[in-house]
């Protein structure tokens, strides 16, 4: 399942990972990490609830994980259920308050439904070149949060510039 995440992620390359999470799952079913990073592949490719339904598979085999919690989190703010994924950020700060990655995701669970007050004006639709310029940064590093550009509510803003579509396009996100 690693070698999956890294050809989704870094490798940009979703056929391979496919594969992969197909040998794992396979491999070994009841192994949590397998439903833990398999929904993130399933969600990168916009399949929201197989994701959701995956990721609370994971978090039913290890229900004291924050980490299990936490990918649930995420998998619902990857489907744009914001309010359900905040519930769950704070289900899994319950479980450990020092879980930074948790207060992440609520962040943007927050920020997608265009509660700023936190950021301090930093909407993206102010200022799209900028927005674009830390993408072209992110895309040099092979930044693995590329995968979901094409589901992500936090890019909504920049969605309709051309330039989203050519980064898209360069990720090699399947429509």
């Amino acid at each position: 399942m690693s070698l999956a995440y890294a050809s989704f992620t870094y490798d940009w390359d979703g056929a391979a990972a496919g594969r992969q999470c197909k040998q794992a799952l396979a491999a070994n079913a009841a192994y949590v990490a397998n439903h833990s990073f398999h929904p993130l592949y399933l969600s990168s490719l916009g399949r929201s609830e197989e994701a959701v339904v995956e990721a609370q598979r994971a978090s039913a085999l290890d229900p004291a994980s924050s980490a299990s919690s936490h990918i649930l989190a995420v998998q619902l703010y990857l489907a744009r259920q914001f309010d359900q994924a905040a519930e769950q950020c704070h289900k899994s700060l319950e479980m450990d308050p020092h879980y930074a990655v948790a207060y992440g995701v609520l962040g943007q669970s927050h920020a997608s439904q265009g509660q700023y007050r936190e950021a301090k004006g930093m909407d993206a639709a102010a200022d799209k070149d900028q927005v674009f310029s830390w993408f072209k940064r992110a895309y040099a590093d092979r930044s693995n949060r590329l995968a979901y550009l094409r589901v992500e509510g936090l890019w909504d803003p920049v969605r309709a510039d051309p330039r989203f579509d050519e980064l898209v396009r360069r990720v090699g996100i399947p429509a």
